[in-house]
């Protein structure tokens, strides 16, 4: 396959590949906190995947004020030649505000929010673009369908809590979506900026601010059933994070209520 790389001036890096699978242009937006230990291997495998499957593309990795070696692991993969943009986070400002800075750099047409952990296989995404083909604005990838694939599943306790959260979210919220929370998601990105411009969110209740804003200006959203593997060293603190989860639906509600989210 013939390759053409260019650098562009301001930072953002493309990479165009002839015969593609996919003739779309995609910016991937990485939000990782202290994960030196695995971070080059899963931007190679971003890498690979991209350049055999789409027409141009960008991969964004936002530090989010990670205190281990993240940050230097991250300089050695571009000095090594991999095209890549950082955005860095000061100091730890949450999951939501890092997928928002990454949106905020993203060029290509399309976004696509993931783990870093790529707990859902990169492959899914190619049949989301069979669903925006369809007509869908938004694609997100679900772990509660019947066509959801667990490789490795949750223990009794997040599951428990990660049902009782969706059941509060569908009263207070809204209706329709049986998993918000899973961290891989596909917009088109003009849309994208329009969301998470609005996004008050900041940690990891985000992912149900941006469905509810985007469900209030009647764009289409499609859940679709992936592969997933839960990772044992999850981020997520099991009562902390979940509390705060809680008390952002909330908040979330009221800010709609305030008119904070437009019409």
């Amino acid at each position: 396959m013939e390759v053409v790389l260019l650098l562009e001036k301001d930072g953002l890096t493309q990479y165009n590949c002839f015969n593609p699978m996919i003739n779309k242009s995609i910016s991937i937006i990485i939000p990782a906190f202290n994960e030196g230990a695995n971070i080059k291997r899963v931007i190679g495998t971003v890498f690979s995947f991209l350049k055999d499957n789409f027409s141009a593309f960008e991969i964004v990795v936002v530090d989010d004020g990670s205190t281990d070696n993240t940050a230097a692991v991250l300089k050695a993969v571009i000095s090594a030649g991999t095209p890549l943009t950082i955005v860095t986070n000061p100091v730890n400002k949450g999951k939501g505000r890092s997928v928002k800075r990454g949106v905020e750099e993203a060029s290509k047409e399309y976004v696509l929010m993931s783990d870093a952990d790529l707990s859902t296989p990169l492959k899914e995404v190619l049949k989301f673009f069979e669903y925006i083909d369809q007509g869908y604005d938004i694609v997100i990838g679900s772990r509660a369908l019947p066509d959801s694939r667990l490789a490795v599943r949750q223990g009794f306790l997040r599951s428990s809590m990660g049902k009782t959260f969706n059941f509060i979210l569908q009263r207070v919220l809204f209706t329709g979506i049986k998993d918000t929370q899973c961290g891989f998601k596909l917009f088109k990105t003009a849309q994208a900026r329009e969301l998470f411009a609005l996004q008050r969110v900041e940690r990891f209740c985000f992912d149900a601010e941006v469905l509810f804003i985007a469900k209030r200006r009647g764009l289409r959203v499609k859940e679709a059933g992936v592969e997933w593997a839960n990772r044992a060293e999850s981020r997520v603190a099991i009562f902390r994070d979940s509390l705060g989860m809680f008390l952002d639906l909330f908040k979330i509600r009221l800010n709609g209520w305030r008119g904070f989210y437009g019409p």
